[in-house]
């Protein structure tokens, strides 16, 4: 998909807030529109849109009532997997209108978001972010939001711009220190790394951006991105390259 028919896509999509419900019923009750399943004597399960539910539940009893529900007025739903030639672990996150080649593999916590492509034999590691075409379809993804004001509207584009230029390094530091240090077991440097950095370097620029050299807003989110980013990659490859991270994880 290219990014006009993305954006038509995600405007003309029905939203929805799916929800599974289990009822006791003190009388039979029909949910239009929902599937349902028996479970027990007077009990169902029912799957639906909370629009469909929610009205049958306010108009009859029931003996208890249990909803699960994990999105409101969601516009993608998630990718259907049964069928895709990949390894995808339990956790990962993956819209529709996804391509995902043969052979790859998509690790537990990978968020992968609509348009994106993942070639054949592609890894994506835990924790890796794939926005796609967020960088061209912002403008729309910050209208669905219903931003009113002008200025943040545009100031939310500004920063989704830079973010999407500055996550490749964002996300080597992140894979350097979860994906090899952490799991070498080297988890005292990695957490240096992480809180270390954020509170030492990180906090202080932040601080003189805003209060010493009274910065736009956007360009303290910036400079604070760039400052930690560009600190924490030399030290990730310095403690990688000396290869201390390596630790003895099992026990004969």
């Amino acid at each position: 998909m290219n990014a006009q028919e993305i954006i038509e896509y995600i405007r003309t999509s029905e939203k929805k807030t799916p929800v599974k419900v289990y009822v006791w019923e003190k009388n039979a009750v029909d949910f239009p529109g929902c599937k349902v399943f028996p479970a027990a004597d007077s009990c169902k399960i029912v799957f639906g849109d909370w629009k469909d539910v929610k009205p049958v539940l306010e108009a009859n009893e029931f003996d208890h009532i249990e909803i699960e529900n994990n999105c409101r007025n969601s516009a993608i739903p998630m990718l259907d997997m049964k069928d895709i030639p990949a390894r995808i672990e339990p956790g990962a996150i993956i819209r529709e209108q996804v391509e995902i080649g043969k052979n790859a593999v998509i690790m537990m916590g990978a968020i992968i978001n609509i348009g994106a492509i993942i070639g054949e034999g592609t890894m994506i590691d835990m924790g890796a972010v794939l926005g796609g075409l967020l960088f061209l379809i912002r403008w729309p993804v910050i209208n669905l939001m219903g931003v009113e004001s002008a200025y943040t509207a545009a100031l939310t584009a500004s920063i989704l711009a830079f973010y999407c230029c500055w996550c490749p390094l964002r996300q080597l530091n992140y894979v350097l220190v979860v994906g090899i240090l952490r799991a070498g077991g080297d988890t005292r440097i990695s957490a240096l790394l992480d809180v270390g950095v954020t509170l030492c370097w990180g906090a202080p620029i932040c601080w003189a951006l805003a209060y010493v050299f009274h910065l736009p807003f956007l360009w303290i989110v910036c400079g604070t991105f760039i400052a930690e980013d560009i600190l924490k990659l030399p030290l990730c490859l310095w403690r990688m390259k000396s290869g201390k991270w390596l630790h003895t994880l099992t026990v004969e």
